[in-house]
This record gives C-alpha cells, structure tokens and sequence, in this order.
C-alpha cells in the first residue's frame, strides 16, 4: 500500500496547480483521503487516477459538469454505457454548433482579408466601414 501524499505532490505528479485540486474538491470531483497529524490534506493512490481521469476528460471537450456525472457513474461501480454515450453525444453536438460559428467567422475573415487587398491603403478601411453602424459609416464618407 502506498503512503498518501500531499496535494503539492499530487498536483506535480499529475502536472496542475494546487488551486485546481482544491477547485476540484469544491466541486465534488474530488475528495481527499483525510488529513496528516499537521493538518493538511493527504490523497491516496486513487486521487492521481481520478485526477488523470478529470483533465484527460476536458482535454476531449467535456464539461466539469459532464465529468462530475461520469465519475458518479463511475463510482457506481457500474458501467452505464448508453448514459455516458448520451453525454458524448451532447457534447458532439456542441462542439458542432460550435464549429459552425467557427466557420462561419472564418469565412467573414476571408473576406475582410480579401477586401484589404483589393483597397488601396489611402483609402479607408473596408474591415473598419463594415463594422462601423450606418450612421457612423455616413459621417466618415463626407
């Protein structure tokens, strides 16, 4: 069985700050194992799991509130497949939502960078006159 650790060694062994853990513990995503004769928080081996387990599930786009859900699951000691392919399916679908807009803001992009080349620099900005309300697209033509 392996000595608990503190939370500066459980924060460098999984690459995060302190304050994340705590933020973690807050949340409910994590709890300490208890607390050494000094008084500071100890974790035991499963608190490095399960904070892998957390950051490698935002890294794939999850919310907090997603993993909180997951991890319930997951303590449950059950293996609720088609809840957790719900919650994957959600997220595809915002990301997608998410990527649309992003394609579209890229396309405006394209566009104003276009309609920088084509002005010449003594003329006034097309990136700034489309941004610009009508009114005061009016009092800088005069």
């Amino acid at each position: 069985m392996q000595e608990p650790i503190t939370i500066g060694q459980l924060a460098k062994s999984v690459g995060v700050a302190d304050s994340t853990i705590r933020y973690y513990e807050r949340e409910g995503l994590l709890h300490p194992a208890g607390r050494s004769p000094g008084n500071y928080r100890v974790y035991g081996p499963e608190a490095q799991d399960r904070l892998t387990f957390i950051r490698a599930a935002q890294a794939a786009g999850f919310e907090l509130a997603d993993i909180k859900s997951m991890l319930a699951f997951q303590d449950g000691h059950v293996t609720p497949c088609a809840e957790v392919r719900d919650l994957v399916r959600t997220r595809l679908g915002n990301v997608r939502v998410q990527l649309g807009k992003l394609r579209h803001v890229e396309h405006v992009l394209v566009e104003f960078e276009r309609a920088c080349e084509r002005r010449p620099r003594a003329k006034a900005c097309p990136v700034l006159e489309t941004l610009s309300p009508p009114a005061r697209r009016r009092t800088r033509a005069r």
